[in-house]
């Protein structure tokens, strides 16, 4: 959130992509040296960019703290006009994980087999490929259902225990230059999780935005303080929160 306000308080579109191996954010191509520019001024460092290069990868080191209150304030003000509310999906349980050393191609082949079968697509599936030799995947935690997919647990790296929850938000009834929504509800969530919780130790969160929805992933076991931190939100239409059984 430290890297993303500054470029939404510049109207600058982001999107978030997150991997097993690292998070990505994309800019537009043609706002890349006033992304640079106005997180240079904010005391960001850049220390692997390479000037003129056209494919440059910002490896962004973070500097400050800023006040995040009136991305909150945007963002759900934004929401209640358009009658928006995040919904908690607590029956997708989720694996963040990617694929082994030496099963790359495999999983690529397998994914395009699963994209071209409607029955084994499941409600929530990603992969990304952030290097030749990595690849992140989002799968069921349902073991069968993995295994229908051709993901076995010899097949991925990371722990099966632990499972992530989606929580996604429709941005159908909003403009597309909107800036700061995904981000002004992660600091929701964190502020709101500070008031709830005398833990010091804050979850770890994962974003994934698109132009028409954005999904923010949360640990399992997080869920019930998530849901008291939206249905603490005050929204002056009848639909309530979401949260699916």
């Amino acid at each position: 959130m430290e890297l993303t306000k500054p470029l939404s308080d510049n109207s600058i579109p982001l999107f978030f992509l997150l991997s097993h191996f690292n998070d990505i954010v994309l800019i537009p191509y043609h706002l890349k040296e006033k992304v640079f520019t106005i997180l240079t001024n904010k005391n960001f460092e850049f220390p692997d960019s390479v000037e003129g290069d056209d494919e440059t990868n910002f490896n962004v080191q973070l500097a400050q703290e800023v006040d995040f209150r009136m991305l909150e304030d945007k963002t759900f003000s934004l929401f209640q006009e358009a009658r928006i509310k995040p919904a908690i999906h607590s029956d997708m349980k989720l694996l963040l994980t990617g694929a082994r050393s030496g099963e790359v191609n495999s999983t690529i082949m397998k994914t395009a087999k699963i994209l071209t079968s409607a029955s084994t697509i499941p409600a929530y599936f990603a992969i990304t490929r952030t290097s030749i030799n990595e690849v992140s995947l989002i799968l069921p935690k349902s073991s069968k259902k993995r295994r229908l997919m051709g993901f076995d647990v010899k097949n991925i790296i990371g722990s099966t225990q632990d499972v992530i929850i989606p929580i996604s938000i429709d941005f159908h009834k909003l403009p597309l230059d909107c800036t700061g929504l995904v981000a002004g509800v992660a600091s929701k969530l964190l502020n709101g999780i500070k008031q709830l919780s005398s833990e010091e130790n804050l979850f770890e969160m994962n974003y994934f935005s698109m132009a028409r929805s954005g999904i923010i992933m949360i640990p399992q076991e997080n869920v019930e303080i998530v849901g008291k931190v939206l249905d603490d939100i005050n929204y002056t239409f009848d639909n309530e929160l979401t949260i699916s059984p």
